[in-house]
C-alpha cells in the first residue's frame, strides 16, 4: 500500500486537469455576453458527466481503501511524515501568506477591508502556521494541544472563503458560473475538518480520502476561472499540493484491519 499510497490523490489531480481544460471551454463558449448560460451547451454537459464520473472514482478509491485498511486515530500518526514534509510545508505556508499580502493590498489595505475579508486573511495566516505545525507534529510524532487548535484553522479559512465567495455571486443568475466553486470550497473544508479531528482521536478514513480526492479534483478544475487572478491560484495550488501530500501520507501510513 505504502508504494501506491500516491495513487489515488495523482489520479485525483489528472482528472482535476482534464476539468480545468473543461472549465476553460464552459468558460469561452458556454455563456453569451451577458453572462448568461448558452441552451445546449455541449462543454457544460461533459464538464458535469466528468465531475460525475470523478465523484465516482472518489467514493470508490475511499470506500475500498477505507474497507481493507484502518488509520492510526491520532494525528501525528495517521499523517507521520519525514522532513521534506515539513520543508514542503513550510514552502505552503510561505505561499499562503504571500497571497494574503497580494490580496491585503487589493483590498485596499486595512482600511479597506469588511469584516469577511478581515476572517478570510486572518485564517490565511492561521492556516498556513497550522501547515507547519502540523507538519512538525507529524514528524515527531507528539501531539499537543496547539496542533490540536490549529488544525481547525484550514477548514475554517474555507468556510470563510465560501461564504464570501458565494455573497459576491448570490445575485448571479447563472448556477454554472459560481456552482463548483460552492462545492469545491465545502468539500474542501470538510476534508480539512476530518483531518483535524483526528487531533483529537476521531478517525473517519474512508470518509476522508473521499473527501480529500474531491477536494483536489475540484479545487484543481476551480482554478480556471481564477486565470489572470494570481493569490486565488496561489491559494489553490497550495491547497491542492497540501491535499495531495496530506493524502498520499495518510494512505502509506494505514494498517491492514486485522494487525
Amino acid at each position: 500500500m505504502r508504494k501506491l499510497a500516491f495513487l489515488p490523490p495523482v489520479c485525483a489531480l489528472a482528472l482535476g486537469a482534464v476539468g480545468f481544460i473543461f472549465r476553460k471551454e464552459v468558460l469561452d463558449t458556454a455563456f453569451d455576453a451577458a453572462g448568461l448560460a448558452v441552451p445546449g451547451s455541449n462543454s457544460a454537459a461533459m464538464l458535469l458527466y466528468l465531475a460525475c464520473a470523478a465523484a465516482v472514482v472518489c467514493i470508490l478509491f475511499g470506500a475500498i481503501i477505507g474497507g481493507i485498511r484502518r488509520s492510526d486515530p491520532e494525528y501525528v500518526r495517521a499523517f507521520s511524515g519525514g522532513l521534506l514534509n515539513i520543508v514542503v510545508n513550510i514552502v505552503l505556508a510561505a505561499a499562503f501568506i504571500y497571497a494574503g499580502y497580494l490580496l491585503y493590498t487589493q483590498f485596499g489595505g486595512f482600511s479597506g477591508l469588511s469584516i469577511l475579508q478581515l476572517l478570510f486573511l486572518i485564517f490565511a495566516l492561521l492556516s498556513a502556521i497550522a501547515f507547519i505545525i502540523m507538519s512538525v507534529g507529524a514528524y515527531r510524532r507528539k501531539e499537543s494541544g496547539v496542533l490540536s487548535v490549529f488544525s481547525m484553522a484550514p477548514a475554517l479559512f474555507f468556510c470563510v472563503w465560501l461564504i464570501m465567495f458565494y455573497k459576491e455571486h448570490s445575485v448571479d443568475p447563472t448556477l454554472l458560473r459560481f456552482a463548483y466553486h460552492c462545492v469545491a470550497f465545502a468539500v474542501t473544508a470538510i476534508a480539512f475538518f476530518i483531518a483535524a479531528g483526528y487531533a483529537v482521536g476521531k478517525s473517519h478514513p474512508a470518509f476522508y480520502i473521499i473527501t480529500a480526492l474531491l477536494a483536489v479534483f475540484l479545487c484543481t478544475l476551480c482554478a480556471a476561472d481564477f486565470i489572470g487572478s494570481l493569490p486565488e491560484l496561489i491559494l489553490l495550488g497550495a491547497t491542492v499540493l497540501e491535499l495531495v501530500i496530506n493524502t498520499s501520507l495518510f494512505i502509506a501510513n494505514l494498517k491492514p484491519r486485522k494487525e
